[in-house]
């Protein structure tokens, strides 16, 4: 049977008493007003796919500190959190070019780059859909004024297949030349040294793992090629300086510590200052960037990725392209 209720209808689901609604969700372009505006969170949990090497789409969960990487967190912006997401997000994110457009989305809801955090009622461990859309051309890139399209460039990353995290170098200015981001990187290496375990001479195809006895007697296995720095707070575990006694050194592939003074053997450290090794070289699609070219000119966007290449002392030299042949099979001179 059918009820038919004429005038204002009842309230089916009473609330109980003492409960009170908190009618603080915001959805529009203005913001909620002062008084009912919600703490900015100091936690968000980002949700992205990746791609297996069997070629399964998998999603994945990471959770992004914000204390100590923002300088103002009430003031955090939905832009400034996808730039930490490059940054210190997870290392698939870490290693995606700038110029692909990177969206958040809360409930489905896309979230304004120009917006507060604070504007949309988020709180810790607020998850948020992270969406990559396709690379933007040199053509469109001119031309859209996003922030996947900025060409004042003040942050540029670099990676490379012998690390493990990309660098990232700041406080750039576009008149600056391709030397001078060389020179930052020489100081980088001095201020956060950096530290890759050294390959066998002469070099061979497929190097066997380096067993380590560490004192209480466990086994530890690192390869060729495995990075090293320092973990956060200083020179490692206990705060000794780098050469004290219990100084340990965090693997960046997985972030388990292990004492220096048994890995020194079998470290070299990256300077980026061999004037020998005329494979240091910074790229750019393909090309090499020369020295005295200025960023302004060279086609990037801010916070662009760049390919770092440089040479281990224990890897082989290249080996030199073969003559081109002509037509006739006869080798050009």
């Amino acid at each position: 049977m059918a009820l038919t209720f004429i005038g204002k209808s009842p309230n089916p689901l009473p609330l109980p008493p003492g409960l009170q609604l908190d009618p603080r969700r915001y959805v529009g372009i203005t913001g909620p007003p002062a008084a009912q505006r919600s703490p900015t969170p100091s936690r968000v949990r980002v949700r992205y796919q990746i791609t297996k090497p069997d070629g399964r789409i998998k999603p994945e969960t990471q959770d992004v500190e914000l204390i100590g990487l923002v300088e103002d967190l009430e003031r955090c912006t939905v832009q400034q959190l996808i730039m930490l997401l490059h940054q210190h997000g997870p290392r698939s994110l870490q290693l995606l070019s700038s110029r692909h457009p990177i969206e958040l989305r809360y409930h489905g809801e896309t979230l304004a780059p120009e917006k507060l955090l604070s504007d949309y009622a988020l709180k810790n461990n607020s998850e948020l859909q992270v969406v990559i859309k396709p690379s933007l051309p040199d053509c469109e890139v001119r031309v859209r004024n996003t922030a996947a399209a900025d060409t004042s460039i003040t942050r540029l990353r670099l990676s490379s297949h012998k690390l493990v995290t990309p660098l990232c170098v700041e406080q750039l200015t576009p008149d600056q030349t391709v030397a001078d981001v060389k020179a930052r990187l020489r100081q980088m290496m001095v201020s956060t040294p950096m530290w890759l375990v050294r390959g066998p001479t002469p070099p061979v195809a497929a190097p066997p793992p380096i067993q380590l006895t560490q004192k209480d007697g466990s086994v530890f296995e690192v390869r060729v090629g495995d990075q090293f720095g320092k973990p956060e707070g200083g020179g490692g575990g206990g705060g000794k300086g780098k050469k004290g006694e219990g100084a340990q050194l965090k693997r960046a592939s997985d972030g388990v510590l292990i004492e220096q003074a048994i890995l020194e053997p079998e470290l070299w450290q990256l300077t980026l200052n061999d004037p020998e090794d005329k494979l240091f070289n910074i790229l750019h699609q393909g090309a090499v960037l020369p020295d005295e070219a200025l960023l302004s000119a060279c086609g990037l966007v801010n916070n662009e990725m760049l390919y770092l290449n440089f040479k281990a002392p224990w890897e082989p030299d290249e080996p030199l392209l073969p003559a081109k042949a002509d037509k006739k099979g006869k080798k050009k001179k």
